[in-house]
């Protein structure tokens, strides 16, 4: 009688094993699509319900004007603003016209009336410095009780997210919320899928990484008009005019 009961004891055991190791297996089969996602909902934020911005900015982006437009139509009181290089970059090219001129063009092209859309100013154009811009301009007097979205490319969120943890007072930051752009090879469902996924993941950690270990450090320009030879690029000789929008 014994043998008998030890068998089946012994069976139940292994069935109950088994059972185990299938119960995992089908587990982590449902869980990984969740796991792969992890990565690229890092590089996505935007604001939560609860946050009412009262004005937007876009740092760039592809269709980031269109992201600007649904913000307004679900806000109708809020107000559109825009960063503004400095002259000095236009002035040492010997080009015309200058940074504003510039940003009135693009703004028009892009839908938006130059004449509306207030300026923030800056003396270099880099991600530590804009937030400190934002920071500066959220500030003043007239603007303290504004809430304003920034509209970002996923690839520079990590970075833009340690500058203004770093720099800005609580109460400030507070105040100041990233909405990333969608990128159809940077969702959870994909990313991995695409040589352009995966460089753009990289990108993006490795930018929020080297923010976190070096802080500001001596971060370059983003953007200079002007190539190694001191030869403008892309914009109009002095003798020219500005095309219109």
């Amino acid at each position: 009688m014994r043998k008998p009961a030890l068998l089946a004891r012994r069976l139940s055991g292994w069935l109950m094993m088994r059972t185990g190791w299938i119960g995992l297996l089908g587990l982590l089969i449902l869980a990984l699509p969740k796991a792969l996602g992890l990565p690229a909902r890092t590089l996505a934020s935007h604001p939560e319900p609860g946050f009412s911005p009262t004005a937007a900015l876009t740092l760039g982006g592809h269709e980031s004007e269109i992201r600007l437009k649904t913000w307004q139509k679900n806000y109708p009181g809020l107000h559109v603003i825009a960063l503004q290089a400095p002259d000095r970059w236009t002035q040492r090219a010997g080009l015309r016209p200058d940074m504003r001129s510039i940003a009135d063009y693009l703004l028009a092209k892009q839908g938006f009336d130059p004449a509306k859309v207030p300026r923030i100013l800056l003396e270099k154009v880099y991600g530590w410095h804009t937030i400190r811009a934002l920071g500066a301009w959220l500030e003043l007097e007239p603007n303290r009780a504004s809430r304003l979205v920034v509209v970002v490319d996923p690839v520079h969120l990590l970075r833009l997210q340690m500058a203004a943890s770093r720099l800005l007072e609580p109460g400030t930051r507070g105040r100041l919320r990233f909405d990333t752009l969608n990128h159809a090879d940077l969702t959870p469902g994909t990313w991995w899928r695409s040589r352009s996924g995966w460089k753009d993941l990289a990108t993006g950690w490795f930018a929020g990484l080297y923010a976190l270990l070096a802080g500001e450090g001596d971060e370059p320009a983003q953007f200079d008009p002007l190539d190694a030879s001191g030869k403008g690029l892309n914009w109009q000789p002095v003798n020219e005019g500005f095309p219109k929008p």
